[in-house]
């Protein structure tokens, strides 16, 4: 049963379009009269009492899923004979589209997605049960309009029972491994393929053969380095291992995959093994070819290798292992589009040996010279590894190496920050005496990157700590214990002239900035949540009155627990505006969490629970995370990506590290 433009489903959805169509149902453009946007809306056909109640079951399931890469499914019902899933409507072009356009992608993109579908499928393979997509391809890859990927058409979810069952057998020629051609068990390692092979489309500007035709010797998987020896041979390496016709020959997990893509070393024989029929090894071949090119491996590996962080730190970890897949543990995502086939490519029919010299057919433009992780420069952190009693500021480069020391006089510093432009740091260090031998304390100071020409900005009695920059650099943030020892939020200039308190009523500490200057986060001692200020020029709906405050027009609303965020302390914005970082105390643990900003809440994700941890800090790309934590017993920095991965120690030094701030600009 079609859906015709017009229609309305539920009293809420009016159909648009159709966006794709599939043997069992299709995907259409709708708009949701309730909360005024476009959604994508998926049908497939009841085909009995069970398979309504299955549906039930699965789509509250996928209902729950929360991740950055994925679309948020939020309704689920059945309409006539239709089961119905709602999903958000991505905009943007899918990596399908781009390919026919513009032919092979550079490996520095292909590795920066393989990364962020491979976040999104290790947390669907996380899940209890396992979801399973079964759909990996270019065309369900939509590319956002600010570089994201994301992984669409859920479909509507089928549970294994110890065989993939009837509707669960959808799949798209080039993407689907062997065993989801037949009735064997899918699970994780199939998904595994599937982004194998579209890694290898994106590489190379086709699908590769049907995993069938190769699993029956009728054809071979053409190495990608045949079609440009700008992909380096750990990448190649790792493709063709992930894309392995027997699932035992494959990684253990997305995880190992992901990770041998990024780290320049040839993929280790399996260390996990998953119940498959027995396949016959034909990997010497490739061993001899391999000992030919190796003069070649070593300057391809090095230059073409997209985080150079991952090649120079090693192996990164904290990403859980894949769960061990039971056939009645695992949900399937049944995708019911059909396939849009890329344009015809030559494809050859064999390997080439050593001494053949072969044209590609398809060739990759140069990869550009990796950029800094996280596009930014040096990281500035406390520590008292000099050797004296004080903690003393230090800079290092975003992998832990080129440590240089920034200050040296015999006082204590703490909470450095990096100016927007990164040619100046803030600080707090002792205020000395004042002209009439009064103890200043503890003030704001200000100096050069390079630690020339540091200032006292403050200049107060009483503690002045916890300093932030204001997006435009104009005004300073921060905390003070001028006022009967409590903690109060204070502003002022840049040259530390028109200092304004902002508080009031309840202490309030940790503050950080919007990206656009128009809301500060901070902690509160009111029910200890952290708390929104908004800057704005208009009064926002559903907030108390404004209050004067001399910097601007603030007005209080709390993500307080009815509002799904809850407790926290130390948020840190990222600086594209998406999240918020921030630390949670339950009990004797501090953990790091991570809010989706738009959900206000609704999205809360822990990244990492190992130890106490404290401060977090963002790169300028807001991909990657540097925070302090007692993991491995002292105070060290460690850096993570937004996803919780890659969990790598930077200082690693029986000194006391913390308090890291990422420069802005190199």
């Amino acid at each position: 049963m079609e859906l015709i433009p017009g229609s309305i489903l539920k009293d809420r959805y009016e159909i648009r379009e159709q966006l794709g169509k599939g043997g069992m149902g299709a995907v259409y453009l709708a708009y949701d009269q309730a909360l005024d946007q476009l959604v994508a809306v998926k049908t497939n056909l009841v085909s009995s009492e069970e398979s309504r109640k299955q549906f039930e079951t699965e789509a509250r399931l996928l209902a729950k899923l929360r991740h950055p890469n994925l679309p948020l499914v939020f309704d689920h019902f059945i309409e006539g004979e239709m089961q119905v899933l709602v999903m958000d409507y991505i905009e943007g072009e899918n990596l399908n589209d781009r390919l026919k356009a513009q032919g092979p992608q550079p490996v520095y993109k292909v590795l920066e997605w393989a990364q962020q579908i491979g976040d999104a499928l290790n947390y669907l393979h996380s899940q209890d049960p396992p979801v399973i997509h079964r759909d990996v391809k270019p065309a369900n890859l939509k590319l956002t309009p600010d570089g994201k990927v994301i992984l669409v058409d859920f479909g509507i979810a089928k549970a294994n029972t110890g065989e993939t069952s009837v509707g669960a057998r959808g799949y798209s020629p080039g993407y689907a491994p062997s065993e989801q051609y037949s009735n064997a068990i899918t699970g994780p390692y199939s998904d595994q393929y599937s982004l194998a092979a579209t890694l290898y489309a994106l590489l190379t500007g086709g699908p590769p053969p049907e995993s069938v035709d190769m699993m029956l010797g009728h054809q071979t998987l053409l190495s990608t380095r045949s079609f440009s020896r700008d992909i380096p041979i750990h990448v190649d390496n790792a493709i063709q291992r992930a894309m392995a016709t027997n699932p035992e020959d494959r990684f253990p997990s997305i995880t190992d995959f992901i990770r041998s893509l990024t780290v320049p070393s040839e993929a280790a024989p399996p260390t996990q093994r998953l119940e498959a029929p027995p396949k016959k090894n034909n990997r010497s071949c490739l061993l001899i070819g391999g000992l030919v090119i190796l003069a070649f491996v070593v300057v391809t590996a090095v230059g073409a290798a997209a985080f150079s962080f991952l090649r120079s730190r090693g192996t990164p970890a904290a990403v859980a292992q894949q769960p061990s897949v039971t056939s009645a543990e695992v949900v399937v995502i049944d995708s019911t589009d059909t396939p849009t086939p890329l344009p015809p490519t030559e494809t050859p029919t064999a390997l080439p040996t050593a001494t053949e010299t072969l044209v590609p057919t398809a060739t990759l433009s140069p990869t550009p010279e990796p950029t800094p992780l996280g596009y930014g420069g040096k990281i500035a952190f406390i520590s008292d590894r000099d050797g004296s009693s004080f903690d003393q500021i230090f800079l290092m480069d975003s992998d832990g190496s080129n440590v240089e020391q920034l200050t040296f006089d015999e006082t204590d510093k703490s909470y450095p920050m990096w100016s927007p432009d990164g040619t100046r740091l803030l600080y707090v260090a002792d205020g000395g005496f004042g002209p009439y031998n009064n103890r200043y304390n503890l003030d704001i100071w200000v100096m050069n990157a390079d630690g020339s020409d540091p200032v006292n900005l403050t200049q107060y009695q009483g503690n002045d700590d916890d300093p932030i920059w204001s997006p435009d650099g104009s005004r300073i943030l921060f905390v003070t214990e001028r006022f009967g020892g409590a903690k109060q939020l204070m502003t002022m200039n840049a040259d530390g002239s028109d200092q304004t308190k902002l508080s009031d009523e309840f202490e309030e500490y940790n503050p950080t900035f919007s990206p656009d200057g128009q809301q500060i986060i901070f902690t509160g001692t009111f029910f200890y949540t952290l708390n929104v200020r908004y800057t704005a020029e208009e009064t926002p709906e559903d907030t108390v009155p404004p209050k004067e405050y001399g910097f601007t027009e603030l007005w209080d609303i709390r993500w307080s627990e009815t509002d799904r965020i809850g407790k926290g302390m130390m948020p840190a914005w990222s600086p594209d505006g998406s999240y918020i970082a921030f630390i949670r105390t339950t009990g004797n643990n501090r953990h790091v969490y991570l809010v989706d900003v738009e959900s206000k809440g609704a999205t809360v994700v822990r990244l990492f629970d190992q130890g106490l941890n404290f401060d977090p800090a963002w790169s300028p790309d807001s991909h990657w995370i540097v925070f302090t934590s007692t993991k491995d017993g002292n105070e060290e920095l460690y850096i993570m990506d937004f996803g919780g991965r890659f969990v790598t120690n930077l200082t690693d030094n029986p000194a006391n590290d913390r308090q890291a701030n990422w420069q802005p600009i190199p």
